[in-house]
């Protein structure tokens, strides 16, 4: 029987409050337990932060941004990409100017990854960067983060990660949130998301746990390990009962590593990964769903089976 552990992952159910809308229009809405617009302040029964001056950074990847063309750039993505700015943007107002419930932390830093072939001229994201900029985006250009070429192993990966989940190759862009060591935590969130509360009791989990009140609380009834390095959600219904899940790639708040990263990306380089009795990466049973060879799948095994 394979070893297991309980991951130092948390899913959160209940303090959780963003809006995903996905391009098949299905609503997810994790909330604090109400379902009321605008939001009250909540009692102010949390401390300052134990780290005041804690770095904060919100990033969105583009991979790229439809069509061949500079001109052909969608201009929703521009849309979606102000929306998020200012629904994070509105969580760090004096609370004498806000209608919500505001952070205890400084305003956050925005990014913005794109793959360097969109990101180039006439790239079909270059007309988009401009207008990024102007969000207050810093706009990073960075290349594939591996090419399949690269990829060891019997070929499973090589030959197939390239098809898989939504943009192939191109998703593990999103682990480059974990080279961003300048920050103490890093929200990954897809442009189509918008942050209605702020997310305190995350940011407290990862930087200074033991000094705060305001902590997550709740994890299927199970306690917090010491150390929480991220948050993620499991999208179950992409795999059998009581085969390890995946995550669902639009949301990420991580600790970041370098190392971690390495690690991750190493994993991928060396191909281990077989379907015959699916035994997925290592052999752990991890990225058997839909894009479990990349962010979805290689996410969990890390945190599972090798924190």
């Amino acid at each position: 029987s394979r070893r297991r552990h309980y991951p130092q992952v948390v899913l959160v159910v209940s303090s959780l409050s963003v809006l995903i809308l996905t391009q098949l229009c299905f609503l997810v809405f994790v909330t604090n337990g109400t379902d009321r617009l605008p939001y009250p302040s909540p009692p102010s029964n949390c401390p300052p932060p134990a780290r005041p001056d804690a770095k904060i950074a919100y990033v969105v990847v583009l991979s790229g941004c439809g069509g061949g063309t500079s001109a052909s750039a969608p201009h929703f993505l521009a849309d979606a990409a102000a929306v998020l700015a200012w629904s994070i943007q509105r969580l760090h107002r004096s609370p004498r100017e806000a209608t919500v419930a505001v952070s205890r932390y400084p305003a956050p830093d925005l990014h913005a990854l794109v793959h360097d072939e969109a990101a180039a001229p006439g790239g079909s994201c270059s007309s988009l960067l401009p207008i990024l900029r102007s969000l207050n985006y810093t706009v990073t250009s960075l290349p594939s983060v591996v090419r399949p070429s690269m990829i060891g192993g019997d070929g499973h990966v090589r030959d197939r990660i390239g098809r898989d989940g939504c943009c192939g190759e191109l998703e593990l862009l999103k682990l480059h949130v974990y080279n961003m060591d300048k920050y103490d935590a890093v929200v990954y969130l897809d442009l189509d998301a918008v942050v209605l509360r702020p997310l305190d009791d995350l940011f407290d989990t990862i930087i200074a746990p033991s000094s705060s009140g305001c902590v997550v609380k709740a994890r299927f009834g199970r306690p917090l390990p010491p150390r929480v390095d991220a948050f993620f959600t499991r999208d179950y219904r992409l795999v059998p009962i009581g085969r390890p899940a995946p995550i669902q790639g639009g949301f990420l708040v991580v600790r970041p590593s370098p190392p971690a990263y390495d690690e991750m990306v190493q994993a991928i380089l060396r191909g281990n990964y077989s379907s015959a009795g699916d035994y997925g990466w290592e052999g752990t049973g991890h990225g058997l769903g839909y894009g479990g060879l990349t962010v979805q799948g290689i996410l969990p095994w890390f945190y599972d089976e090798r924190r």
